[in-house]
């Protein structure tokens, strides 16, 4: 699996009905293009006016907004994992919104290991992402354990 990996929720985002399927395929596209660490594809995910905020994880909170400082954003933020496993629990469409339930787990590349769970709260606009919200509850692992 790679580094980066998130079979769970690429089949989860592939299965089951969807009120509009292009907005799970622009997620699952996206989670791709980070897999295969092809970050020069984020772009083409996010609108020109697009935000992206993480909350609960210290180590990666964020506010950003336009295209260009949300990408800058997620590529730091995934930059910094040496590991993250996550698993979908639940998927969840209305309209032009979808929120993903997840748990994961991972490795900083600073050798800090980490587990939580949270939710992934998307709007999305022409079918990019307008709108990324990352609710965590997250804590960093005894090491020594």
């Amino acid at each position: 699996m790679p580094a980066r990996g998130f079979p769970s929720l690429e089949r989860r985002l592939q299965a089951g009905p969807a009120a509009d399927p292009g907005h799970r395929g622009t997620l699952l596209a996206l989670l791709k293009a980070i897999s295969n660490n092809e970050l020069t594809a984020l772009p083409n995910f996010f609108t020109p006016d697009a935000e992206l905020r993480i909350h609960g994880f210290p180590a990666f909170n964020t506010h950003s907004r336009g295209r260009e400082h949300v990408v800058t954003a997620v590529a730091a933020h995934f930059g910094r994992r040496a590991r993250r496993e996550a698993e979908a629990e639940q998927v969840i469409q209305d309209g032009s919104a979808l929120a993903v339930l997840i748990r994961e787990r991972g490795l900083l590349k600073d050798g800090r290991r980490y587990a939580g769970r949270g939710v992934i709260w998307c709007r999305f606009r022409h079918n990019r992402i307008h709108r990324l919200d990352e609710f965590l509850d997250t804590c960093f692992e005894d090491i020594a354990a």
